[in-house]
């Protein structure tokens, strides 16, 4: 698996302090590296289209649609990674189905009035 194949380095989730950060508590206990039986928190990859991602995305909307292609996933894959960092997008795999079965975008906007400030939205 290489590196180039996520949106983001993977190396990213293992820098935050997830003691620090907790601000839960759960039993039997959960966490980013550990966030349950065959479950695996990672950065999305090009690959997870095969792995149901769309379909978890459209599972979400109240209107019916057809998503988009592999090829469109792909091409707004790399539009998405070549933008520096601002879209972050996480996916929860199940290891036992090799299906996406979670979601979440942290994205970033950078503003021009204000050159030193950074706007971030969190989605799903």
């Amino acid at each position: 698996m290489e590196d180039d194949d996520f949106i983001y380095p993977p190396d990213l989730l293992g820098s935050i302090d997830f003691e620090k950060e907790h601000i839960a508590t759960y039993d039997p206990q959960l966490s980013l590296p550990n966030p349950g039986p065959n479950l695996v928190v990672r950065p999305l990859r090009r690959s997870d289209y095969d792995k149901g991602y769309m379909d978890l995305l459209l599972s979400a909307l109240y209107v019916r649609d057809q998503g988009i292609t592999q090829q469109e996933f792909e091409d707004r894959f790399d539009r998405m990674k070549a933008s520096g960092g601002s879209y972050i997008i996480t996916v929860i795999e199940d290891t036992s189905t090799k299906k996406i079965v979670g979601n979440a975008v942290l994205h970033v906007e950078l503003k021009f009035l204000q050159p030193s400030v950074k706007v971030v939205y969190i989605h799903e």
